[in-house]
């Protein structure tokens, strides 16, 4: 399930020299703003940008050549567990990496914090434990589509959270808001995305 999409950007910060970490999840993209990646320092190092569905761009300004680079990825290659080196394409000389950090702690803090942090979500809080108690039943194998996917893209918006099947675009809508909302999650053990069936897909010329 593409809830647990998640890397982490390792980058020099090009105005003390210093290698900061900056966890990056799927729910970053939220709201109408990217997220900007900063220094302890205050200095702003980068700012990634999200085209289409699936296109990242990273804005990194160079602490070799002092020239601002664009790194393009793909959803693919961004939440890869494979890591990434990036250099400057200039110099050649390694800048940092782009990769999954498995002793990184706080990842669900540092969501609290961003969601929190928004004025997007009506209820931020909410949304968060909704969003944790999904990740649960997804654990279970209990969050699939009709059409037989277990591969779930997450959209939120500031009432509510769709999920959406990878494979036929089925769409399941969760009212994210008010108390009702999350008890009423917390009931289910599983959840069925109505998707579309292969003869379906062939209608919709999918």
């Amino acid at each position: 399930m593409l809830i647990n999409r998640e890397t982490t950007i390792n980058l020099k910060c090009p105005t003390c020299g210093l290698l900061t970490a900056h966890y990056l999840h799927a729910f970053s993209f939220s709201g109408a703003s990217f997220p900007r990646l900063k220094c302890s320092c205050d200095q702003e190092i980068a700012q990634i940008l999200k085209e289409d569905k699936e296109q990242y761009f990273l804005l990194y300004l160079c602490p070799v050549c002092e020239e601002e680079h664009v790194f393009s990825f793909s959803g693919e290659e961004l939440w890869s567990n494979v890591p990434r080196g990036l250099s400057c394409p200039d110099t050649g000389e390694q800048l940092g990496k782009i990769g999954p950090q498995n002793s990184l702690s706080g990842k669900l803090e540092t969501i609290a914090e961003q969601l929190q942090g928004d004025d997007f979500f009506l209820n931020p809080e909410l949304v968060l434990q909704m969003l944790d108690r999904l990740q649960e039943i997804a654990a279970n194998k209990g969050l699939s589509c009709q059409c037989g996917s277990f591969e779930v893209h997450v959209d939120l918006f500031p009432d509510r959270i769709k999920l959406v099947c990878r494979e036929c675009t089925g769409e399941l809508i969760l009212t994210a808001y008010q108390k009702e909302d999350l008890n009423r999650l917390k009931k289910r053990i599983s959840l069925l995305i109505p998707g579309y069936t292969g003869a379906q897909n062939r209608e919709k010329g999918l």
